[in-house]
């Protein structure tokens, strides 16, 4: 449909790596951290997409850790390519926080998302 289009787990941190620059570069030296909550699935490619770990390689450049949290949940229907797909999301999302030095963690209720 129209209305699907898709998601860029690299741009979306780059978008919001390029607010801190912004921020460090007018002197605003606090530490900063980028948390990113996401389902997990990035699926959109092409040569002008910034890919997750070439953001999460950009964030470590800058000193500034991503912490992931997966909220995509655990389908009980999931089909084994819906699996495979939503394992690989999360090995994206953790790959993301281990280079940038943040951490990753999964919260699939309103619980696990407050603790």
């Amino acid at each position: 449909s129209g209305l699907d289009a898709g998601t860029n787990i690299g741009d979306a941190l780059g978008l919001g790596l390029a607010g801190f620059d912004a921020m460090t570069r007018t002197g605003d030296n606090r530490p900063k951290v980028l948390v990113l909550l996401s389902d997990g699935e990035h699926n959109k490619e092409g040569d002008e997409v910034l890919r997750p770990l070439q953001a999460a390689q950009l964030a470590q450049k800058l000193g500034i850790p991503v912490y992931t949290i997966d909220c995509g949940g655990e389908g009980a229907n999931e089909s084994p390519d819906e699996r495979k797909q939503r394992s690989d999301g999360r090995a994206v999302l953790e790959d993301v926080a281990r280079l940038s030095g943040g951490r990753s963690c999964v919260a699939n209720s309103p619980d696990e998302l407050r603790a």
